[in-house]
């Protein structure tokens, strides 16, 4: 739960969201896991951080196992 409190003190918190949305995923709650990367790619966006292209691959690798794994 550290990592929640964290993102409910600082919303934009990149690492943060990313590390929640890994722990989702793993725990195969597809649906979380989406919204925390979702929400890491727009920040990243916003920054035109070197991050963008990295938080797109893992997003749409959890959309891929969210569809079990077809490319939808």
């Amino acid at each position: 739960r550290p990592m929640q409190r964290l993102v409910e003190e600082n919303p934009e918190d990149v690492g943060a969201l990313m590390t929640l949305g890994q722990i989702n995923h793993r725990l195969q709650k597809f649906d979380a896991a989406l919204l925390y990367f979702s929400r890491a790619l727009e920040i990243a966006k916003k920054d035109n951080g070197w991050q963008v292209r990295p938080i797109a691959t893992v997003l749409g690798e959890v959309q891929v196992a969210a569809a079990g794994g077809q490319v939808t």
